[in-house]
Formats: C-alpha cells, sequence, structure tokens
C-alpha cells in the first residue's frame, strides 16, 4: 500500500464566511462541490497581542506559539527558533520524508539544505532570489520585485528585464500558455480600465501556482506547502465593504419586521423604493465616518509645529 501524501494549501486569512459566499455563488466550481465532503475544524490560535499572520503561520508550523517561537518579522533571526522549535518542513525533510516548499511564510532565509528538498521557493518577500532547483531563480527574482513594487498600493510598472528571463525559462518553470494569454489581456485591460491593476497581486499567484504545480508532479514529494494571499489582497480592500451591505439589509429587515409587528413603523417607511435605498445611504454615512475617523487618527499622530 502506498503512502499517504499531504499537500498543505495555506490559504491566507481567509475566514469560512468568505469561502461560504463564494460556494453559495458559485456552486458549480471544485471548491464548492468538494468541501461539503471535507472534514472541517476550527482552531484557535493561543498567541497574544496583535492577530497577525506573521505570528500565527509559525505558530502552525512549528507548534508553539508567539511567547515562543518569537518569530513576528519578516527576514528576521531564526537562529534560536530553527533550533529549538523547528519548522515541519525541517523536521520532515531531516527524518527522510521527501518535501517541498512553496511560498510559506518565513521559509525564508532558506536552510542551508534548501538544496536537498524536492524543490523549495522561499515567500515572496525573500531578501535573496535564491531557490531550488536553481532555475527557478528567475521566477522567484521577478516575483520579489513585484511583491516589494506592490508592497500597498499595486504598481501599473513591469519590470521587463526581469520579466523577460521569465518567459525566455518559461516552459522549464511551468508556466502555460494561457496563463500569458490571460495576464496579456488583462495588461490591455488594465488600459482601458485602470482600476482592475489591483488585481495583479491575483496573477501573481496564478503564475506561482503554475511552477508549483509543475514542481508538484515532476518531483511528486510525500509532503509540501504552497501559500497564496491572493484572497486576502482583495477580500482587506472590498469584502468589509460587501460585509457592511448584507449586514444592514439584514439589520433593517430585522428591525422592520419588529416594527410592522408593534405597528410603530411610519406608513411611508413601507415605501420598497425607500428600503432600497436606505442600505446604500447608510453605507454611505457609516463610509464618511469611518474616513474621517481614519483621517482625524492619522492627525493625531503626526508631530506638533
Amino acid at each position: 500500500m502506498s503512502k499517504r501524501k499531504i499537500i498543505l494549501f495555506e490559504l491566507n486569512e481567509v475566514p469560512w464566511r468568505v469561502m461560504k459566499d463564494y460556494c453559495e455563488k458559485h456552486p458549480d466550481t471544485f471548491l464548492a462541490k468538494n468541501i461539503k465532503k471535507c472534514f472541517k475544524y476550527e482552531t484557535v490560535t493561543p498567541d497574544q497581542g496583535h492577530l497577525s499572520p506573521w505570528i500565527t503561520w509559525p505558530t502552525l508550523h512549528r507548534g508553539v506559539d508567539g511567547t515562543k517561537h518569537h518569530i513576528h518579522d519578516f527576514n528576521q533571526d531564526m537562529t534560536d527558533a530553527n533550533k529549538n522549535y523547528p519548522s515541519v518542513w525541517e523536521i520532515l525533510q531531516k527524518k527522510g520524508i521527501s518535501t517541498g516548499v512553496c511560498g510559506s511564510m518565513h521559509s525564508s532565509p532558506p536552510p542551508k539544505n534548501f538544496r536537498e528538498y524536492s524543490f523549495f521557493i522561499p515567500d515572496p518577500f525573500a531578501a535573496t532570489k535564491d531557490a531550488h532547483p536553481e532555475y527557478i531563480e528567475p521566477f522567484q527574482d521577478f516575483n520579489l520585485q513585484m511583491s516589494r513594487e506592490s508592497a500597498r498600493n499595486v504598481s501599473g510598472g513591469l519590470n521587463m528585464k526581469a520579466g523577460t528571463k521569465v518567459i525566455m525559462t518559461a516552459p522549464k518553470l511551468g508556466l502555460r500558455p494561457s496563463t500569458f494569454v490571460e495576464l496579456g489581456m488583462h495588461v490591455i485591460n488594465e488600459r482601458r480600465k485602470p482600476w482592475v491593476k489591483t488585481r495583479r497581486r491575483t496573477y501573481q499567484m496564478v503564475l506561482a501556482f503554475d511552477v508549483f504545480m509543475k514542481q508538484l508532479k515532476n518531483t511528486k514529494p510525500e509532503f509540501c506547502t504552497f501559500f497564496t494571499n491572493h484572497v486576502a489582497s482583495s477580500m482587506h480592500r472590498y469584502w468589509l465593504q460587501h460585509i457592511r451591505r448584507i449586514m444592514i439589509t439584514s439589520t433593517l429587515k430585522k428591525i422592520g419586521l419588529k416594527l410592522i409587528r408593534t405597528k410603530f413603523i411610519l406608513p411611508w417607511a413601507y415605501s420598497v423604493a425607500f428600503l432600497k435605498k436606505l442600505p446604500s445611504l447608510l453605507t454611505t454615512i457609516l463610509n464618511t465616518f469611518w474616513l474621517l475617523q481614519a483621517v482625524w487618527g492619522r492627525q493625531a499622530l503626526l508631530p506638533s509645529k
């Protein structure tokens, strides 16, 4: 009987509410069809202070909380943490289990023996382009530059030198022609609709997944990881707006029903048109309030003359 192999798919900062919403809206997708067959567990992180993926992921990977592993930032010295609480991929690799890593948080700097892994592609915040196999390094270099240039707001530029190296090694990397066609269409679309450039982070993960799949098929490791932040990078900007609408609409319906039952609601409030416009109106008011609050908070941090 063959050994069961494991892919640790690390979908960063996506709560079940988002997953459920997606599956309800897209019932024919692979995820929607198969998630019902899966075992699902809700876990609790013991980390203290600010909830941060920079801390929580090493807690998962190392089996101890932040008060012990003391990892809280990218590219920090992890000598003590690696010695006392090694990551799951280090433990498995040392036990002779074939292991691959792709983008997992704090996988950089890579271990000294990273070329002994089936494949090793450090996180997109690494200080160097080191990767294994070595022919992946042009892609990693391009990936790192894209991450740095679009750290907060997505850059509209393209590093042609780094991009050309990726194109030259595309077949070996596993980048599909369909991926390039899709990317080309997206760049053209950016010229017509500049706001869609925010989706570049998503395409960055599409490229990374092509590379990962090629390595997965070539090496067939017993354990491997793949980290992606493409949902969270969009969710942080747009999901809250979607949630507000759902919450406001739901609250209005509940209030409306309660008032109708107690006969305290005014006759004009029954207007369907008014009820449809009210969520949008309240959302605008709330957005304005949160914007002013953010501005006031920022001004409070400015030094006085």
